[in-house]
């Protein structure tokens, strides 16, 4: 036993040898008290120092009794103060208190060896308190069982089961009252009554338990205090001589039934062994706890229960007790553990507080099992509530990214979760509906649309996967064309791009890819204007990796080029054929689609391209061009638009053409030409007066059927009377001078500068781009680089040069404008080809 000595007073004469100087301090400090001990003892005893009113039965000794275990220093000290030891040299009571001391665990241990001291071992003068005395003198040598203690109070099993539910609500009460036991105050029944008390509790209760004879405030205060009458009406009070007690309100009592320990020594009292061993091992329970410094009834209950069975009805409530445990260990998460692991075994619900504090718990806790058996019940818990209501499932999907927010796939707690919840169909559908809220706010990136492609497709594919997909596609699509279709404006590069992109996000899924490919053409053209497109033989190509059967736009694109390139035939009807059956495809077939803007756009060009290739179109093929851009209200008269082109001419070229049209061999179509050619006559601008003249031709022409059918078989020689004006020839040198002559002047009279390139050289003629459209191909961002493409399935569309004609002998004079050349006598034979041939070349109309 290792009890030491130590002292506190006020020293008035200094004592260098024994170190004492003047005021109050320790004196005959023992040997081995740590320093801690010492300040404590020190602090104790300067509240001390006031003193109290002593009770007439004391106020010859006036002394003062006290019990304490200073946490701070492990110390217990019971200590004897004397308030009568003299005055110092002002006047000032002093006092002198001595104590004898014990290291705490063997306080514990054996409470009554340091408690059981008489009062003979005390006194209070420096000379007489130097050491520990040799023999000391104890109340209860023979060592009482705690059965007699209880029986030296004179109470009985309920009266003191009363006392100890006294002492725990002073020691672990809200209001933290000191307990006033009421008594004779000497120093037997005082010690009966610890002893009972250390008996009847936990030995780690025992720190708590400190008393004094007489009150004191402060730090020093006191759980206990012995009094022989009560002092106050609100003091809470157990009167030794009749077990009746105040200090339990109904609520402490109530919760006194839920922890065992305080009833089990009093229903056990005449088997201490029993009760010495119960409060072992709940005093292991809480070593395992991690033996904290500060015990509550909490603890005491969790150190209680943690050693009893639990029912599986009874498992809320326990693991609820854990959970609600001021200290954290690794062995109570242990017993989280396997209480939750039969809570998750048997679907048993948890209420909302319950589950706030486990979920708490699962974000603190390092012990493994514990976490593995919290996140199955986390996923058993998400398929409650998915299926609690009808919006259950959407909830349950909220809950589980709020624990676990998107992107989460490399959390290894949420993998546990993913595949407890992939193996059941439920649970599939709980995790399709937390990636589609994921999915909402999802960035639009390629990186995210990829990962989380990469996510979902890991999962079973039931309908509500397929779905999920088609969503995720369309928001790549609606995130990821735009930008592309912006940074690549030229179609080869932009559809390359394209398909990297997809298998980028998409990985090897080809049908996406394909779709993806798609959306990127059908954007392209809903952004496309027809007013960018340029009709040139660089670009007859340039299309062709957007082309897409099913969008009006793109086939409109494809049939203008397709009209463009049929002038790469050289053969005239072949040329007209393919040409006008483009054409009427635009403005038939896809007419409906276009915007009249369009409409007039298409027409324009394609009149650009007639007129630069007029040598290759027939006077007949002309009239239905004219026809075509009337009906398209790009020009309202065709007949000013033949004229403007040169096509009709008030010379014998007109008549020829007249008289060998087959188109105006229908009489609706002279009536319509003639029609338009009245209205041109009526304008007052230069196509007026050609009208005029072209309408008296027609007009003969009705005049003389049989005159115009007679001279289709004569030379023009024959037919303006010219050979009736120069000598007789020879018959073969004058039918070759006629039909030079003829070819020269048609050559003469054919349109300004002759046959013209196919190269797109007018700038006026360019069309402009749109402003909501990148830029059109005739930007130096939407040029082709390198060489232009050529489509191989097409000819080359630039032409061929033109032969030149033979020279002749020099042609005779002119007849004079717009007259009709008197019919010629001479001899020239009508059977013999010649100039209708040289004609028919000029015009484009094979014979």
């Amino acid at each position: 036993m290792s009890l030491s000595r130590i002292c506190y007073t006020r020293v008035d004469a200094p004592d260098p040898a024994r170190g004492l100087s003047i005021g109050w301090q320790p004196v005959n400090v023992g040997q081995g008290l740590s320093q801690d001990a010492i300040n404590a003892f020190t602090a104790m005893q300067a509240s001390n120092q006031k003193s109290p009113q002593f009770d007439a039965e004391d106020e010859s000794s006036r002394e003062v009794a006290q019990l304490q275990v200073d946490e701070g220093s492990r110390t217990a000290f019971f200590t004897r103060i004397s308030h009568n030891v003299g005055t110092d040299s002002m006047g000032r009571s002093i006092i002198f208190a001595d104590a004898y001391t014990m290291p705490e665990g063997e306080f514990l241990a054996d409470p009554a060896a340091l408690a059981g001291l008489s009062d003979s071992n005390f006194a209070f003068a420096i000379e007489s308190t130097r050491s520990v005395p040799a023999k000391l003198q104890y109340v209860d040598a023979e060592r009482a069982t705690l059965a007699q203690h209880v029986e030296a109070l004179g109470l009985d099993r309920e009266q003191y089961r009363r006392l100890v539910q006294a002492v725990v609500a002073a020691g672990f009460g809200s209001s933290r009252r000191p307990l006033h036991i009421i008594c004779d105050c000497r120093q037997e029944t005082i010690f009966h009554v610890m002893m009972a008390l250390y008996g009847g509790l936990p030995s780690s209760f025992r720190p708590k338990l400190s008393y004094s004879t007489y009150a004191t405030d402060g730090a020093n205060a006191k759980t206990l205090v012995f009094d022989r009458r009560v002092a106050g009406s609100l003091d809470a009070v157990f009167d030794i001589s009749n077990g009746e007690s105040n200090a339990v309100s109904d609520f402490s009592l109530r919760k006194f039934e839920q922890l065992p320990f305080i009833a089990y020594a009093p229903e056990h009292l005449e088997h201490e062994d029993e009760i010495r061993q119960f409060f072992q091992g709940l005093q292991q329970s809480l070593e395992k706890l991690g033996a904290p410094d500060s015990i509550d009834l909490d603890v005491l209950h969790l150190a209680e229960s943690l050693s009893a069975e639990v029912s599986d009805d009874e498992l809320p409530e326990k693991i609820d007790d854990l959970l609600l445990a001021k200290i954290q260990s690794d062995y109570v998460d242990a017993k989280i553990a396997e209480l939750l692991q039969r809570i998750n075994d048997h679907d048993i619900a948890l209420n909302q507080w319950t589950a706030e504090r486990l979920q708490a718990k699962l974000t603190q806790t390092s012990n493994q099992a514990l976490k593995t058996q919290g996140l199955k019940w986390f996923s058993t818990k998400l398929r409650a509530l998915a299926r609690s209501s009808d919006n259950g499932l959407d909830q349950a999907a909220e809950t589980m990214l709020q624990r676990y927010p998107y992107p989460n796939g490399s959390n290894p707690d949420f993998s546990v979760i993913r595949n407890d919840l992939e193996s059941s169909e439920e649970g599939q559908k709980l995790l399709c509906a937390m990636y589609d809220k994921a999915l909402e706010a999802l960035p639009g990136t390629a990186d995210a649309l990829a990962q989380f492609w990469q996510d979902i497709a890991k999962l079973p594919s039931p309908g509500e996967l397929d779905d999920l997909r088609g969503k995720a596609f369309a928001k790549a699509v609606d995130r990821l064309i735009p930008e592309l279709i912006r940074q690549y404006r030229e179609p080869q590069q932009l559809m390359e791009r394209s398909k990297e992109l997809a298998q980028r996000v998409f990985g090897n899924g080809d049908d996406y890819v394909t779709k993806f490919e798609a959306a990127v053409k059908r954007q392209y053209w809903e952004r496309f204007q027809i007013s960018s497109v340029i009709l040139d033989s660089k670009y007859s190509t340039y299309f062709d990796p957007v082309e897409d059967q099913s969008i009006d736009k793109s086939l409109t694109v494809k049939h203008m080029m397709m009209a463009y390139d049929a002038f790469a035939q050289h053969d005239t009807e072949e040329c007209f054929r393919l040409f006008n059956n483009q054409a009427e495809i635009l403005f038939t077939e896809l007419g409906s689609s276009l915007e009249e803007n369009d409409k007039h756009f298409i027409a324009d060009q394609l009149e650009q391209v007639c007129i630069r290739n007029s040598r290759l179109l027939s006077f007949d093929a002309w009239i239905q061009i004219a026809r075509l851009l009337e009906d398209q209200q790009l020009h309202r008269n065709a007949a000013k638009f033949l004229i403007e082109q040169r096509i009709l001419k008030p010379e014998q070229y007109f008549k020829y053409s007249l008289e060998n049209s087959q188109i105006l061999q229908d009489r609706e179509q002279l009536d319509a030409l003639d029609s338009e050619l009245k209205e041109c006559a009526r304008n007052r601008d230069e196509t007026a007066k050609t009208a005029k003249e072209l309408l008296k031709i027609i007009q003969k022409s009705r005049q003389k059927p049989v005159e115009r059918a007679r001279n289709n078989t004569r030379g023009p020689a024959h037919r303006s009377g010219e050979h009736k004006n120069r000598p007789a020839i020879a018959g073969n040198n004058a039918r070759r001078a006629d039909r030079q002559r003829a070819d020269n002047n048609a050559w003469n009279d054919w349109p300004a500068g002759g046959p013209v390139d196919q190269s797109f050289d007018d700038a006026s003629s360019k069309p402009r781009p749109a402003d909501d459209f990148p830029a059109s191909p005739a930007s130096p961002a939407f040029a082709p680089k390198g060489k232009p493409k050529y489509d191989p399935t097409y000819p080359s569309s630039e032409p061929e040069p033109e032969p030149e004609p033979e020279p002749g002998p020099e042609p005779g004079p002119e007849p004079g404008p717009y007259t009709e050349p008197q019919p010629d006598k001479g001899s020239v034979s009508d059977s013999e080809p010649g100039l209708l041939s040289k004609i028919s070349k000029i015009f484009g109309k094979k014979r």
